[in-house]
């Protein structure tokens, strides 16, 4: 895990896009470019957020992103995994990473809010990674209204 940097651009891209379905749930678009990767990461940045990429170990290849904040309660905005590399385990290391380092940096606890209705396997990995359900919520995401459940983990040493 790292910040992103311009010249990640291209891979984040690919990343977004091998999504197909996060992308068409989450804003009816099949693709994004650089100008919307470039708005979103300037947008995350000024509400306090860290973008950063995450990196095969072996290969050096960007395989995901991650949008997050670091406070007493930590937002995680977005952990994405490429497509070729889900259900590979990947996901559940670069969560427990993260974790280790919110506590490490005295948070308190994370929460997520999760769209729930495009796939079923997503809401099940925060469950099994023990986030509680705590409202039915709406959130708005490039112009698209999204059902999604918030969700909180306690990680307090």
């Amino acid at each position: 895990m790292d910040f992103i940097h311009d010249k990640d651009l291209i891979s984040i891209i690919e990343v977004y896009n091998s999504n197909n379905k996060f992308l068409l749930a989450h804003m009816d678009k099949e693709k994004v470019d650089m100008e919307w990767l470039e708005n979103e990461i300037q947008g995350m940045r000024q509400v306090g957020f860290y973008s950063c990429k995450i990196v095969h170990k072996e290969t050096l290849e960007i395989i995901g992103l991650m949008d997050f904040s670091v406070n007493k309660e930590s937002y995680l905005s977005l952990l994405m995994i490429h497509d070729e590399y889900k259900n590979r385990v990947y996901g559940k290391e670069v969560y427990l990473g993260l974790e280790e380092y919110l506590k490490r940096n005295k948070v308190n606890d994370i929460r997520i809010d999760v769209v729930y209705d495009y796939n079923e396997k997503v809401l099940s990995f925060w469950l099994k990674n023990g986030f509680e359900r705590l409202e039915n919520i709406k959130l708005s995401w490039s112009g698209k209204e999204l059902l999604a459940v918030k969700m909180k983990k306690n990680i307090e040493v």
